[in-house]
């Protein structure tokens, strides 16, 4: 069995996971500043559109919307070959004109939900997920979206 096997039973988990938040969905679909009153959005319709389990320049990005961009990285393994330890990286990028609401800037409150669900976290084979890192990519005069990295630590089990 290919070391990889099971990183598409993770990317999975990982959409599972994400579609518990309504208050993370509707703050990615929905642009207005008061966005928890808006109406629950279908998850499914976020799915490989605006929530995307690949890596993603903000140059992709051409429409007036925010994006979640989700990949893991950096895996290391024994001697058996299976994987054990690595990243998961979370993506934000916000357009300049969606940042701010009623509740906080948009991609903090993305951030904040994306924590809340995945700091600490764990299913299948990986064990508890541990937030490692937060980094705000400096924007340039071009492109007019903001960029955030949640980064966490991911450690298998088992495998």
């Amino acid at each position: 069995m290919s070391k990889f096997t099971d990183l598409i039973k993770d990317v999975t988990g990982i959409f599972d996971a994400m579609s518990q938040s309504e208050d993370l969905a509707k703050c990615v679909i929905d642009n207005n500043n008061n966005y928890l009153d808006g109406a629950t959005p279908d998850f499914t319709s976020l799915k490989y559109d605006q929530i995307i389990p690949y890596r993603m320049l903000a140059e992709e990005a051409t429409l007036n919307k925010t994006y979640i961009s989700f990949f893991f990285n950096e895996f290391d393994s024994e001697k058996d070959s299976a994987i054990k330890n690595g990243f998961l990286e979370f993506h934000i990028y916000t357009h300049k004109d969606n940042i701010i609401t009623d509740y906080g800037l948009r991609q903090y409150m993305i951030a904040h939900y994306i924590d809340e669900l995945f700091n600490g976290w764990s299913f299948s084979g990986i064990g508890k997920m541990e937030f490692e890192s937060y980094d705000d990519i400096e924007p340039d005069e071009v492109n007019p979206y903001v960029h955030q990295i949640l980064k966490y630590k991911i450690s298998y089990l088992n495998r």
